[in-house]
């Protein structure tokens, strides 16, 4: 009798610990103590303050003040970049041409022509890549996709979200690009489509920067939709709308409780099983590695570097409707 042969866990470094990577990181050594098929390997931050807080407790191997050495090191498999927005070229880069798949936190990019460069040299090296859109493992989510198929709202002719999240000192940061990417991903989520024109209205309040911004969408069939964002508003909300010819949908996509209210006003809360978004994100993306390296299999991906340089491609859309104002045309780049 043979012993069946251990499949070698996946390695993971994660590039980045600040507030974000620091959730990310947990999630991955919560990962690891119930699946022995994926270690989290290293971890990389240029302030040796966020490092110092997983020396000797964590039981991380290894620990980086500089990504390279972290993408250099032979036994990575892939990493997740958590760093600000204008270095996830530069670092997404790097790990690809090391030959390491890449899951990039949102935005993928901050330009058309980076997030196009790293989707096609993903693909020419044969390396997954895909984009931190989490809202795409949100139960609630699934289930509002899943009542817009079943045909329960009727046509759609309105899409409404609302995000926005309290902060007292954004000086620096642009919040299309930082609240943006989430909503648009989204609406292609629910209605499997991308807007043909945008028209973007952003105002400062407070500071240089602005701080409120507003997204209006149109689509081929005639629905339109429309993005709210804000770090002025008290809390923080993350709400989608939808408006049908037999009803309308509401959901709090924090806590993944949805209203569904038919064409008679008649009220129906329902409640999907909240599930952890960043938990079964990294697993899907563990999961793919390990098919792509172990079964030399094609990945199958739900955020792929595709739909998050396409969100990229509406967002930039929107600041150039902003800076003109009027409304323009999205320009999309073609990856088939």
């Amino acid at each position: 009798m043979t012993k069946e042969k251990r499949v070698k866990p996946v390695n993971v470094g994660v590039i980045g610990a600040g507030y974000w990577g620091r959730k990310v990181i947990q999630e991955y050594l919560n990962l690891s103590q119930i699946n022995k098929d994926v270690r989290l390997l290293a971890v990389s931050d240029v302030s040796p303050n966020s490092l110092a807080l997983y020396k000797d407790k964590a039981h991380i191997p290894f620990l980086y003040s500089d990504f390279k050495e972290l993408i250099e090191h032979p036994d990575i498999d892939a990493v997740h970049i958590c760093t600000p927005n204008e270095s996830h070229f530069n670092i997404g880069m790097t790990a690809l041409k090391a030959g390491k798949h890449v899951l990039m936190e949102k935005p993928i990019a901050v330009t058309p022509q980076h997030a196009s460069e790293m989707v096609s040299f993903a693909h020419f090296r044969e390396r997954i890549l895909c984009v931190g859109h989490i809202y795409r493992f949100n139960n609630a989510i699934d289930e509002a996709r899943r009542i817009i198929q079943s045909k329960k709202l009727g046509r759609l002719f309105h899409v409404r979200l609302q995000w926005t999240t309290y902060e007292s000192l954004m000086l620096g940061r642009d919040i299309i690009f930082d609240l943006g990417p989430h909503p648009i991903d989204i609406m292609n989520k629910l209605l499997d489509d991308w807007p043909e024109t945008v028209n973007c209205n952003a105002i400062s309040c407070r500071q240089t920067n602005e701080e409120v911004a507003y997204i209006s969408c149109e689509f081929k069939d005639g629905l339109s939709s429309q993005v709210e964002m804000s770090w002025l508003l008290p809390g923080k909300v993350r709400d989608l709308s939808i408006i049908g010819s037999e009803g309308s949908l509401k959901i709090d996509c924090l806590n993944q409780k949805m209203e569904l209210y038919n064409g008679n006003h008649h009220t129906l809360t329902l409640e999907a099983v909240a599930n952890n978004t960043i938990l079964s994100e990294i697993t899907h993306f563990v999961q793919n590695v390990s098919r792509v390296r172990d079964e030399k299999a094609q990945a199958n991906l739900q955020n792929s570097g595709v739909l998050g340089a396409r969100v990229v491609d509406v967002l930039t859309a929107a600041k150039e409707s902003r800076r003109n104002k009027r409304a323009v045309h999205v320009n999309y780049n073609r990856y088939d």
